[in-house]
């Protein structure tokens, strides 16, 4: 831009430029969360490719093997989770037992300390019983967009490191 153009068109350029740049970071956050994350996972698989490399094995079989390092490394850390969701489960009907002692309680406690009878509280309940019914459409498309976004993520990402790497 010209030095002799007016200070306000100036100070308005330099300003609607700052809000394209991060309106354009807003709309392409997930890219660049994803793109940023690839290249943190490059960079820590880049000295095992190197090393591979260093052996005469090409480099794009060294980096495939490097993929395949990692997942076998996530894959471990997945089995050490899926165990331990698994002896969550198996303490559930605990918890459920701790649940139902906990709610008969609170009913307790508001029969007598709040004057709200047991009817009274059992109708409550089921208007948001049928409240939580009415949004589970809502939560189920949610719930569904939620795992297709980790399921591209997770295929998307190895892609990233691949090129990154090559």
């Amino acid at each position: 831009m010209p030095k002799d153009t007016a200070y306000p068109v100036r100070l308005a350029a330099v300003l609607i430029s700052i809000s394209l740049v991060v309106l354009g970071l807003y709309l392409l956050q997930d890219l660049l969360i994803l793109l940023s994350f690839s290249m943190i996972l490059a960079m820590l698989v880049l000295p095992v490719c190197t090393w591979l490399e260093s052996k005469g094995i090409a480099r794009a079989l060294a980096i495939s093997l490097c993929l395949l390092i990692m997942f076998a490394f996530i894959g471990l850390l997945l089995l050490l989770l899926v165990g331990q969701i698994a002896e969550f489960a198996s303490d559930w009907p605990m918890f459920i037992r701790k649940a139902e002692k906990w709610v008969a309680g609170l009913q307790s406690f508001l029969s007598h300390n709040l004057n709200i009878s047991r009817k009274k509280q059992m109708v409550e309940m089921s208007n948001q019983t049928i409240n939580v019914l009415k949004n589970s459409g809502d939560i189920i498309t949610t719930t569904f967009g939620t795992v297709i976004h980790g399921v591209t993520t997770l295929i998307i990402v190895p892609i990233f490191v691949f090129f990154f790497l090559y």
